[in-house]
């Protein structure tokens, strides 16, 4: 081993490693490092390398081992900049292990050692990101592009920031920026097409992606994205075709199964509806994501019959996990029959007993048999995982509005938080009649399915696809603005509260997390329902049938507030507040307000548009 501690042996050697560590052999760089090491334990090149080689292969803790060494001995050595490198890599490896509060902290240990290492700074901006934190990432990308502004990842991931943030125009201008920089940058093609696409520019991003997979035509996320612009367009052939194709080169694609599920769906081929996650789980049963998809899918459907078979295929392939005990729970709970649903769910909760999904049927079960204590239980155990989880707020109000407890009242106060307001007519419309008939045509030429998605709550009609409030129609951003300045003012009359799962997340700031347009036809309605991840959820009327009624002699086609989905167990509520749709009208609530509507009759169609809102 002597002739290692050559300083010219030892250094060709380590470059060797390094060559086969960018190779990927690991095992082959390994053992040269090994040699190393025997010869000098602690040399700082060595124990870097073989961290390295050690996150490579997946060795966390011995690569946190390796990490220590070289980093105490860039101490030693007075080298900081080598320091912060270390540390850099180190940080790479704990977020890649899910450990982002210590990676974060390795960046920011990197960065006061070496403020303008530009690798820390894009690093600690990426984990931002994948934190939500996006107004801190934007300061280090920020301070990155002040100091090289010539980087197109830089601008790409600055887009995705501010599309995060609701600025979809400062999104385009950053991605064409890096367009500018590298015109055949794909990231920044790719982010683009999909920002295009859901602006409703179904040409302009058809190009682009066209553009992306001539030079890569296994660029699966991008054909994704193209066969969903074709489903967007009512090209539904075509987008089954593009579907396929992107499964016949990633079978685990989860988007795509469930888009072509939907596809099926909408198009009345439901024959075909699962057809594709079965084939690929076929090749790959131990894969859990893929069951739980399909499995949700089918739950979402009300499938119970298969929902419970094939939930025994996932217990066969799986085992008898938490999660599968929870679909098994579930498509009983559909069943209602719930003498079978219990136990399965206290032999999960026994293995793991925060599981959202297990804590939320119990609460459900319990609340069902009048058990409120215990469904109290189960909600807080959800609630120490998921604290906003809108769903279990829902859930948490049934149950003190049942067992008399007043923080009913505090929870569901429906005369302070529900909010109507009649919009303006826009600059340049006679009045507000004129401008929702010009909006009303233009948002007709958006529904192009056939039928409304199994995964939502409305009944006999259609919903559009994609984010309605990116798309840069003048008609849109008009409705926009009126939105705005409604949210504003009711944000500004709501009390502070810092123990509400409301009024604590008013900020006085927010941005919209979805948008989309609703189309009922006769008979059509939504049922009791609540949205699970928004904080405000709204209902804006823009074509009301003459049939339905605002004075109050009929509900037909009515929101109606309070009344839950517990119908089936005998614990239904009745409704505590009813809204008349009219052309023009804004209602507000927090998204875990029960609501649904009533069904109306009439050949007309009810026409609407809703969205969701993040505190921001």
């Amino acid at each position: 081993m002597n002739e290692l501690l050559d300083p010219g042996r030892y250094q060709a050697c380590l470059r060797q490693a390094a060559i086969l560590l960018r190779q990927q052999s690991y095992v082959d760089a390994r053992r040269i490092l090994m040699r190393l090491l025997y010869a000098a334990p602690d040399e700082m090149n060595a124990c870097h390398l073989m961290a390295l080689v050690l996150k490579g292969e997946g060795e966390t803790e011995g690569a946190l081992d390796y990490f220590r060494r070289a980093e105490q001995a860039s101490l030693t050595g007075r080298q900081p900049s080598i320091r912060a490198e270390i540390l850099n890599n180190k940080g790479n490896m704990l977020k890649n292990a899910g450990r982002l509060e210590e990676a974060l902290e390795c960046y920011r240990l990197a960065l006061t050692i070496v403020p303008d290492f530009s690798e820390a700074l894009f690093n600690q901006a990426l984990l931002q990101q994948q934190m939500n934190n996006h107004r801190s990432a934007l300061e280090l990308l920020d301070k990155l592009i002040s100091i090289s502004s010539d980087e197109a990842r830089f601008w790409t991931a600055r887009a995705l920031s501010r599309k995060a943030m609701g600025d979809v125009d400062d999104a385009r201008n950053a991605l064409e920026q890096a367009l500018r920089i590298s015109p055949g940058y794909t990231n920044a093609l790719h982010m683009l097409a999909v920002l295009k696409r859901d602006q409703g520019l179904l040409d302009e991003a058809e190009a682009l992606l066209e553009k992306k997979l001539s030079t890569d035509p296994h660029a699966h996320e991008s054909r994704y994205i193209l066969a969903s612009i074709h489903h967007a367009r009512g090209d539904f052939g075509q987008a089954d075709i593009e579907y396929r194709r992107v499964l016949s080169g990633d079978p685990l694609s989860l988007d795509t199964h469930k888009a072509l599920n939907q596809l099926y769906w909408q198009t009345g081929d439901v024959d075909k509806v699962g057809r594709s996650f079965r084939w690929a789980l076929k090749q790959a049963p131990e894969r859990s994501d893929l069951w739980f998809a399909y499995l949700g899918d089918l739950a979402r459907m009300g499938d119970t019959e298969k929902g419970l078979s094939e939930t025994a295929k996932a217990r066969d392939s799986l085992g008898e996990t938490p999660d599968v005990l929870y679909f098994q729970a579930r498509f009983l709970s559909l069943a209602e029959d719930m003498p079978r649903a219990m136990p399965i769910i206290q032999k999960g909760l026994s293995e793991k007993d925060d599981h959202p999904g297990l804590n939320h049927m119990q609460a459900r079960l319990n609340l069902a048999e009048g058990r409120f204590h215990e469904a109290d239980m189960a909600l807080e155990r959800w609630r120490g995982v998921e604290p906003f989880n809108q769903e279990m707020w829902a859930l948490q109000g049934i149950s003190w509005d049942l067992a008399g407890d007043r923080r009913s009242q505090w929870l569901n106060n429906y005369d302070l938080f529900v909010h109507v307001a009649d919009i303006s007519p826009p600059s340049g419309f006679a009045d507000t009649a004129d401008y929702l008939s010009a909006l009303s045509e233009m948002l007709e030429n958006e529904h192009q399915s056939r039928r409304e998605p199994f995964d939502q709550t409305l009944r006999n009609g259609t919903q559009t696809l994609g984010r309605l409030f990116n798309n840069p129609h003048p008609l849109i951003g008009a409705l926009k603005d009126q939105v705005n300045s409604i949210v504003d003012a009711y944000l500004a009359t709501l009390p502070g509260d810092k123990a509400h799962p409301y009024l604590s997340r008013n900020t006085g700031r927010f941005r919209y997390s979805h948008s989309w347009s609703v189309r009922l036809k006769n008979s059509g309605h939504h049922v009791n329902h609540v949205h699970p991840m928004g904080w405000i959820s709204s209902a804006f009327y823009i074509h009301v049938p003459d049939s339905i009624s605002d004075t109050g002699q009929s509900h037909d086609g009515w929101l109606k507030f309070g009344e839950n989905d517990l119908s089936g167990y005998g614990k239904a509520q009745g409704c505590a507040l009813h809204i008349a749709p009219k052309a023009g009208r804004l209602v507000l609530f927090p998204s875990y307000f029960w609501h649904g509507t009533y069904p109306f009759f009439d050949q007309d169609r009810r026409l609407s548009v809703a969205f969701d809102i993040l505190p921001d």
